[in-house]
């Protein structure tokens, strides 16, 4: 099988997932007022649309695909009742610069499924630097205690193949999943 192949058969089952779950959990919340759900469902008609129009390219404009992840956080946003809290923070030059479509958007989902969002004296730690065409990025989240899902998903699992499809030798992952706290490290050049 072609990496090509590998690649859709992987990014297919990553999109069909991030589709169907976003809607999900602005549904699931009852107290939500009826103008928090229409710019609930506003961003999620933003995040579709990405998802869909970004399908099939093979690269993508790296400031578009922060943009997805800020659209993103405001969902979950929503989602708490704007009792999520994340310290999100982009440094460096990010225009002219191409990633791979929905790189990094699983570790972000990761922290809202399985971490603490809601205290605001520890929340999501999220930060994105560029330094010419490298980028780090970092996420921090206090974990859940009554975690569901122990065994995880296929989301990380997918990211790391895809790293390794498409960034060979150009990227660095390091995953530190503690007691209490989960954090993740990417370095890539893009």
């Amino acid at each position: 099988m072609s990496s090509n192949l590998k690649f859709d058969a992987t990014d297919r089952v990553m999109n069909e997932n991030r589709i169907f779950s976003p809607s999900q959990e602005v549904v699931e919340n009852a107290n939500i007022t009826a103008y928090m759900q229409t710019k609930g469902l506003s961003t999620y008609d933003e995040l579709y649309k990405w998802s869909l129009e970004n399908r099939e390219e093979f690269w993508s404009d790296l400031a578009k695909e922060l943009q997805y992840l800020q659209n993103y956080i405001d969902l979950q946003k929503i989602r708490f009742g704007n009792k999520a809290f994340v310290d999100f923070k982009i440094t460096g030059e990010v225009s002219n610069q191409k990633i791979v479509p929905l790189l990094l958007i699983a570790f972000i989902e990761n922290a809202f499924k399985h971490g603490v969002a809601s205290d605001p004296s520890v929340p999501i730690r999220l930060m994105i630097n560029l330094s010419g065409s490298n980028l780090h990025f970092y996420i921090e989240n206090k974990k859940h205690m009554n975690n569901r899902d122990i065994e995880g998903g296929v989301g990380l699992a997918n990211v790391e193949r895809r790293l390794e499809l498409l960034y060979p030798g150009n990227y660095k992952l390091d995953i530190q999943d503690k007691p209490d706290i989960y954090t993740a490290e990417l370095s890539l050049v893009l």
